[in-house]
């Protein structure tokens, strides 16, 4: 105890502050009812179910095919929470918002399904894809882009991006033509435990593989599509293993090529080949009759990463199956034949579902047809080469579909509605030329006829190939004349009749509406634009076809140039909606959309203009993230809230990049009200995790990225230290301290400790909190510096952060000191000052300060400080000295300076003449009648306080004329002079100097500057040192004693 109170008074203001920390703790702990941080964990707060049978997930579409006309789909769902893989059961039964067969891989849907005997099997019976059911009917074939498809879904990106287990990532449509679409390709040699693949020749697959038939994409989409399987740069196709699985041939391949497709993933990653760097995964498969296929592919996008997958179990014609497999992985359905014009064909047929042999998605290697050429944007560039057939009989020429583009000057490809059918004629005209030099002699005749789906999507059919006179009309009385085609096949001419209206139809003017005006979009996120359009003619005119065109100002493009003309089919009386994607320039600008009649041109045009609203607010950062690992395969992760100038918070993204592949991608959407997330599936074998979040605002801006942190399984070792520490000082008392969590977070934050010092004093812990920031509350006057180390689930202590310095300032000065008063004592040689002290209430007095004048003349000089409020001024020179002092407070502020107050020391007095009649001392001057032969005396005051400072004799000298003072009585009276030990003794005023010229100063040297050589000072009887010269006078004071005795006795004896 006494060791505790020694240090509490040598550090009372630690001590003062532990307490008070103490007594808040105890507090806070009395009021949240005894308990500290609430123990339960952090919540995941991902969506439940709806019911127990509805699941939500990404869904995957493959086509699997013998390319002997047989050919099947497999649906697979990605549950969202779970992240379980269910393979569904559809039939004939399955509802659909849009058909099954119109899916890509990589939409966002919700089903309603039942359990079936196989637990990882559901049998559905109904799918919904997230889409408004308004644009259900208008919308059943949706663009083939997985961009264009979110956007008709109405769902944001994040939910068509990829889960682990799918990785369909960093969706972009091709909003610049001119740039090449540059696709990669990894092979994957996967053998079974008893069966090789159908060849581990590494050589013989770089012969069949896309490297070595690139042209067929790149030539054939007019250099727009390019495959690259050489990421390395070995300038050799990447080919990966083989990898032996842990099933046999006994396992069935249909059921599980899937899941043999992952478990070949995972064998690569645990030899460093990260699979998911490519577009494309192919794996190379045993020859297994139980595989039914010669590929199976996913259905998926040119424009989103993957990697999509596909599965090739045949050697024999391997280049076409792996191309043909590859275009299904772009988005791209078969190439089917239609002879009836009936827009159907036989799906169990070979000749029919694979029966256009002119294009590469039939069953031969072949150049691409016309329909899939503007499926896939290669004429986006060359926009002219397409043009629409016009109203009435019109002759034109047709140009060969794979001249060259750029040079061609006519038409390349002409379009027409077919109303009845709700498709697209396409003409083309094919002639020899790269991989269709052996096609066959009757595409070669002449014009081409192709149907495709308005917007382009799922098969194409040929219907027919005119040779020169011959005709082709249908029901509608759309007509094709081949006129003649060139010796040279330089071109095919053609005359095209569109039909007439009725003579019973009376059209109105349609009506067309925005629905939504302005558009308001984010700085990285398309503008969509949608409208109404509603016909107003009678039942007789029959459906009205529309085209819908943007003017665009300059900046804003279309995100794919089919948009620039799309087709719209309205009934008599209905209402249809469209949808405009615009990619803008982040300025805010006006879109004017034109509706005209693409029929029979008997509406006029209307236009409607649309405001896009740019909104360039992103929300605030994310800060700051933390995170602790539960287990090795699941993560808890913390993070501050966000903001949006705008006040259209939508949420968070969690993105996440195991053991530092540097592919950071995102696993989890948060709602604005969310700041956790429990990262449950971390892949087993995982060592090292790295996190950061984003916010994003309803106009999907995105926020910067928070602080990165790493999660390391199973560390031992401590956190690395805190980041970027920074103080400041509020209140003008309090620190507050701020940093960054570690980059390294070991194991997982626990919290932070604090550590403080003042001066020299070693750094002291003065507070723990689990924030990234803490305030430490009236700190004392002075510099204080910090650190703070990080501490983590295993108690480990981090290295100390950067050390910060915050120093408190006291504003208010001290108060004036008061009623300086200056008097001379010891003999007149030193000057006593006083005054009434100064008052700080905030950091306290911590000295004064004496300044002091010589002379009434020049600057004030400081003679030093003291913590007192009295001050001698030793050996002060003859004359006036004038003082004046100022107050320090603890803070460093200077108080005003006080009054001043002054003393005049004088020279002695040389010779003093006592005559006993007149008891008057007289000195030498002009008016005197005595004359000695001392020197003139200045005029000088003396004060001498006497009996305790009761008895004040003074003794004034001007011009000579010497006064003696009445001497008061003594309230004692004594035969005996006073003596220096006596009550009433009189202090000596100053020491006599030798009667010369120049008189020396007390402690100084001799008159010539010389130290002085006589007799060194002894002690009078009184303490006094007295100064003794050879032939010099009795001192003053001497005197001064005798004109006091004679006095005495005198007044005796008078009494």
């Amino acid at each position: 105890m006494e060791s505790l109170k020694g240090n509490m008074m040598e550090h009372p203001f630690h001590y003062r502050l532990v307490v008070s920390v103490l007594i808040a703790s105890f507090v806070v702990y009395i009021f949240s009812g005894g308990c500290g941080l609430p123990d339960h964990p952090l919540q995941d707060h991902t969506q439940s179910l709806q019911t127990q049978n509805t699941i939500e997930g990404l869904l995957e579409v493959d086509i699997a095919e013998d390319f002997r006309g047989n050919h099947w789909y497999a649906y697979h769902l990605i549950d969202a929470k779970t992240r379980k893989v269910y393979r569904l059961q559809t039939s004939t039964s399955t509802q659909s918002t849009i058909p099954l067969r119109e899916l890509k891989t990589g939409a966002w849907v919700r089903i309603n399904a039942q359990q079936t005997s196989t637990p990882s099997t559901l049998r559905v019976d109904r799918l919904n894809v997230q889409m408004r059911a308004a644009q259900v009917s208008t919308l059943l074939s949706q663009p083939h882009k997985l961009f264009d498809l979110a956007k008709q879904m109405n769902v944001p990106f994040q939910n068509l991006q990829a889960l682990p287990t799918l990785s369909l990532q960093n969706i972009t449509p091709i909003f610049n033509a001119n740039a090449v679409i540059k696709r990669t390709v990894a092979y994957i040699i996967t053998n079974l435990s008893d069966k090789q693949a159908y060849t581990t020749d590494k050589k013989k697959i770089e012969s069949v593989s896309i490297t070595k038939n690139n042209d067929v994409y790149f030539k054939g989409t007019y250099n727009l599509i390019q495959f690259n399987a050489d990421l390395n740069g070995d300038k050799a196709p990447d080919i990966f293993g083989p990898f032996t699985l842990t099933d046999d041939s006994t396992v069935n391949c249909k059921s599980n090529y899937r899941r043999w497709q992952t478990e070949a993933t995972a064998l690569a990653k645990a030899k460093g080949i990260d699979l998911t760097k490519y577009n494309h995964n192919v794996f190379i498969i045993p020859n297994l009759g139980s595989c039914k296929f010669a590929g199976i592919a996913n259905i998926g996008s040119l424009t989103a990463k993957g990697p999509y997958r596909t599965s090739i179990r045949q050697e024999g014609n391997a280049p076409r199956v792996i191309a043909h497999e590859l275009g299904h992985n772009i988005g791209l359905h078969h190439a089917a034949v239609d002879p009836n014009n009936d827009g159907k064909h036989n799906t169990q047929s070979n000749s029919e579902e694979y029966g256009d042999h002119s294009c590469l998605m039939g069953i031969k290697l072949r150049n691409f047809n016309a329909p899939h050429l503007i499926q896939l944007g290669a004429f986006d560039r060359y926009q002219a080469r397409v043009i629409k057939a016009k109203t009435g009989t019109n002759k034109y020429k047709l140009y060969p579909l794979y001249g060259d583009p750029a040079t061609t000057t006519g038409a390349m490809v002409i379009t027409y509605p077919n109303l009845t059918l709700s498709r697209m004629y396409v003409l083309s005209f094919k002639t020899a030329k790269y991989y269709d030099s052996g096609i066959a002699a009757k595409y070669k005749t002449g014009v081409s006829i192709h149907t495709h789906s308005y917007y382009f999507t799922g098969r194409t059919l040929h219907v027919k190939t005119l040779q020169d006179g011959e005709s082709f009309k249908d029901g509608d009385g759309f007509e094709i004349k081949q006129i003649k085609k060139d010796p040279n096949n330089a071109f095919v001419e053609i005359e095209i009749t569109t039909p007439k209206p009725s003579t019973k139809c009376k059209p109105a003017a349609p009506v067309f509406t925005a629905q939504v005006n302005p558009v308001k979009v984010g700085l990285n996120t398309s503008a969509s634009l949608r409208f109404t359009i509603e016909n107003k003619d009678n039942v007789d005119c029959g459906n009205a076809l529309f085209y819908v065109t943007p003017t665009l100002p300059g900046g804003y493009t279309v995100t794919n140039a089919r948009y620039k003309n799309q087709l719209i089919t309205v009934a008599p009386g209905a209402k249809s909606s469209v949808y405009l994607p615009i990619k803008h320039d982040q300025t805010t600008r006006t879109v004017n959309v034109t509706l005209s009649d693409g029929l029979y041109g008997t509406h006029k045009d209307i236009t409607v203009p649309v405001k896009v609203e740019v909104n360039k607010t992103t929300p605030t950062i994310p800060f700051p993230l933390t995170g602790t690992l539960k287990t090795a395969t699941s993560a808890e992760l913390k993070w501050g809230t966000s903001t949006d100038p705008a006040g259209k918070l939508a949420g968070y993204k969690v993105y996440r990049d195991l053991d530092n592949a540097g592919n950071y991608r995102a696993v989890a959407y948060k709602s604005k009200g969310l700041t956790t997330h429990t990262d449950s599936n971390i892949p087993a074998g995982t060592k090292e995790i790295r996190y950061y979040v984003t916010a994003r605002n309803t106009v999907n801006n995105e926020s910067k990225p928070s602080n990165t942190i790493l999660l390391r399984v199973g560390s031992k070792t401590a956190p690395s230290a805190p980041l970027t520490l920074k103080v400041t000082l509020l209140n003008k008392q309090d620190a507050q301290l701020s940093w960054s969590p570690p980059a390294d977070l070991s194991a997982g934050l626990q919290h932070y400790h604090i550590y403080a010092k003042q001066g020299t004093a070693a750094f002291k812990k003065v507070g723990t909190t689990d924030k990234v920031t803490w305030t430490q509350k009236a700190i004392p006057f002075g510099k204080t510096q910090y650190y703070v180390t990080a501490v983590d689930i295993n108690n480990k202590e981090s290295k100390p952060s950067n050390t910060e310095t915050v120093e408190r300032k006291e504003a208010t000065p001290p108060t004036t000191p008061g009623q300086l008063t200056a008097t001379l004592t010891n003999n007149d040689q030193d000057a006593l000052l006083k005054w009434k002290a100064s008052t700080d209430k905030d950091s306290g007095v911590k000295h004064y300060t004496i300044l002091k004048q010589e002379g009434n003349k020049g600057a004030f000089q400081s003679l030093g400080t003291t913590n007192k409020t009295t001050f001698t001024d030793k050996g002060i020179l003859y004359g006036v000295s004038t003082y004046k002092v100022t107050a320090t407070d603890n803070a460093g502020n200077d108080s005003k300076e006080s009054n001043t107050a002054s003393v005049n020391r004088t020279k002695p007095t040389p010779e003093i003449t006592q005559e006993p009649s007149t008891e008057t001392i007289t000195s030498s001057d002009a008016g005197s009648n005595e004359s000695t032969s001392e020197p003139p005396v200045e005029p000088s005051t003396e004060s001498v306080l006497t009996d305790g400072g009761n008895t004040t004799e003074s003794v004034s000298k001007d011009g000579g004329n010497t006064t003696e003072p009445t001497i008061p009585e003594q309230s004692t009276q004594t035969d005996t002079p006073a003596t220096p030990d006596q009550s009433t003794q009189t202090e000596k005023i100053s020491k006599e100097q030798a009667p010369t010229e120049r008189t020396k100063q007390p402690g100084t040297d001799g008159p010539s500057g010389t130290p002085d050589t006589t007799k060194p000072p002894e002690s009078g009887a009184c303490g006094c040192q007295t100064t003794y010269s050879e032939n010099a006078p009795l001192p003053a004071s001497w005197l001064l004693m005798l004109v006091f005795f004679v006095g005495f006795r005198r007044k005796k004896t008078n009494a």
